[in-house]
């Protein structure tokens, strides 16, 4: 359901649509039934809702919910479950303040309005560092709790997250890394041999690592930052499955800046953060793995793309990541860049130096 569209069964009369069935529920939720003077949609589905007396939320429709209610994998339940066990264990997340199953709305504490990939593309290198610090470390939280609670979460893994998807999914993604290395080095063939033979052990390693219970929905814009507080929280537990650690924390900390004529990629890993991540209990090398199989794998999108500019997958590429070929460049800057002491990552970034 696309935001501005009646919801479903209710509002009838003079209240019709997202922001009469808003202005009338939250004023009732909320201690001492403040007015609401304002309804900001703020993306598809989700909107903020601000009081008469200062507060605000957020409220967000699960735009699939219908589908899997009263299901294992039941949107609106599975997320009010994993961020309020979150919650309680001080994770950053944004605490629940109500919802509504027959309107699959979830309402939300208001975190801020600006996703951490919004943060990264329109700043400099001031205060990213402790950005980074705070991510890591929320991030680390978040995944100690959902170990302690696998057993209880697990029969709520939604469909297509469970793992032999995610070996499939692997599979695939070493892959599109192979096909990536081939367009990168394809000006240097007597490496091409070497490289591959790498990522192959690099890509069987990596697989075979235990998997971890979290989001299957884990990027950098599924990050609120507040920059006032300087609190960052992390959104989105609607849907859970496995995956590996330090693959969702690379891409909570690479900033992809879709859609922007001016994005860019961007990846707030560097040593040092690698490092903090290592003293949090991580494994810097693995992570550093991840980067790069990640960095592979866009490499190949870009390139076929650029070699095929005119099919409908290639076009929709293109809408995403605007300048595919400085972005290319970009792929190529952070393959270059050592993250850990790793050595087989190591000698394939070493291709790239």
């Amino acid at each position: 359901m696309s935001a501005g569209r009646a919801v479903r069964n209710v509002c009838e009369g003079e209240l019709r649509g997202p922001e009469g069935y808003l202005r009338k529920r939250v004023s009732a939720l909320l201690p001492g039934q403040p007015a609401v003077v304002d309804v900001e949609e703020m993306d598809v589905d989700v909107w903020r809702v601000n009081c008469a007396d200062g507060r605000c939320l957020v409220a967000k429709q699960q735009l699939f919910g219908w589908m899997t209610r009263g299901r294992p994998h039941d949107l609106l339940v599975v997320e009010r479950r994993v961020l309020d066990l979150l919650e309680a264990a001080g994770c950053p997340v944004p605490r629940v303040l109500g919802g509504d199953d027959d309107q699959q709305f979830i309402f939300l504490e208001h975190c801020g309005d600006r996703t951490l990939d919004d943060v990264v593309q329109d700043g400099g290198e001031k205060g990213l560092e402790d950005w980074t610090e705070a991510l890591i470390r929320g991030f680390c939280s978040i995944e100690r709790r959902l170990q302690e609670r696998e057993e209880e979460l697990a029969p709520h893994i939604a469909p297509g997250a469970d793992r032999p998807a995610l070996a499939a999914n692997w599979e695939a993604a070493g892959k599109r890394a192979g096909e990536g290395l081939r367009y990168l080095l394809a000006g240097a063939p007597s490496h091409l041999i070497e490289a591959r033979q790498l990522l192959g052990e690099l890509v069987v390693r990596l697989g075979a690592r235990r998997p971890a219970l979290g989001s299957t929905d884990y990027n950098a814009r599924n990050v609120v930052v507040d920059l006032d507080t300087g609190r960052l929280s992390f959104i989105e537990f609607a849907k859970i499955g496995w995956d590996w650690s330090e693959r969702r924390l690379m891409q909570y900390s690479t900033s992809l800046g879709s859609g922007r004529a001016d994005g860019r990629f961007r990846s707030l890993l560097k040593r040092r953060s690698v490092e903090f991540y290592e003293a949090q209990g991580g494994d810097a090398g693995v992570l550093d793995g991840h980067h790069l199989v990640f960095c592979l794998n866009g490499a190949a999108m870009l390139g076929r793309a650029l070699a095929r500019p005119d099919e409908l997958t290639n076009v929709r590429l293109m809408e995403v990541w605007q300048n595919p070929r400085q972005r290319l460049k970009q792929l190529h800057a952070m393959l270059a860049e050592p993250l850990s002491d790793e050595p087989l990552v190591g000698r394939l970034r070493a291709f790239f130096c």
